[in-house]
């Protein structure tokens, strides 16, 4: 019995023996052939510009009244101002929102706050529809902020020609050392967009807005009027992609 089991312990040390022999020599064939493979990497960027599809505009809106109630039906009045002239100058309903709406005690009164947003997706009514609220009361307005809808086809450009320009950069220098590109190892990207220039509003001076074009006036009667102008300069993003790619060759 004891020499079937000595043999038994001698057979299972000679597997762990060959064992660790074989993960030994596939490491080693590993890393052998990991340095039969030379790599080089290579840097690329392209930039796309690309006009915004769509903006944005933001009527701030406050009334007071004596009394809570008074000062909530005051401002959904106001609401109503904005939302009828915008809708007859073609804006659906569904792209005016009412947002940040709260109601305080100021002395003696109470005061009602909100934020009318319209979010215009056809740019050419912007000049109609800020002439359309022109007339309605508002403290304040910003915009128009252009926007892009979706960046996602315009990241996907600049990426293959960043791509294509790495892939470039990888040929010619392997060329030059007498090599050629097999295939990709790795590839790492980083893509942004840039901002519009700063939307503008009331506390911006009116020279800013002389080179605009499609001027015209807004503001309610009880609101300081204001010239707002639609930048076409403000309507520009530039999409950037960066590519960092390791190329295998041989």
């Amino acid at each position: 019995m004891r020499s079937v089991a000595a043999l038994a312990v001698g057979m299972a040390a000679l597997l762990v023996a060959v064992a660790v022999l074989i993960g030994v020599l596939t490491l080693r064939a590993s890393i052998a052939g990991e340095a039969e493979t030379p790599t080089m990497t290579t840097f690329a960027g392209a930039r796309i510009t690309v006009q915004a599809d769509r903006a944005r505009l933001a009527f701030e809106l406050s009334r007071d009244a004596a009394d809570r109630e008074a000062s909530l039906e005051a401002i959904n009045r106001n609401v109503n101002e904005l939302q009828r002239p915008a809708e007859a100058a073609g804006l659906d309903r569904d792209a005016i929102s009412v947002e940040g709406l709260h109601t305080y005690r100021s002395g003696n009164r109470w005061r009602s706050e909100a934020t009318v947003i319209m979010v215009v997706d056809d740019l050419s009514l912007l000049p109609d529809l800020l002439r359309a609220t022109k007339d309605a009361s508002f403290r304040d307005l910003t915009g128009p902020m252009f926007e892009l809808s979706d960046d996602s086809e315009r990241v996907e450009r600049a990426m293959d020609e960043a791509m294509a320009t790495a892939r470039a950069k990888a040929d010619a220098a392997a060329t030059r050392a007498g090599m050629k590109v097999t295939g990709v190892a790795s590839i790492s990207e980083e893509s942004t967009r840039t901002r519009p220039e700063r939307p503008w509003s009331e506390s911006q001076e009116r020279s800013r807005l002389e080179s605009f074009s499609g001027e015209v006036s807004v503001g309610g009667s009880d609101a300081p009027r204001t010239a707002v102008g639609l930048a076409s300069a403000g309507r520009t993003f530039i999409v950037s992609t960066t590519v960092t790619a390791d190329f295998t060759l041989r």
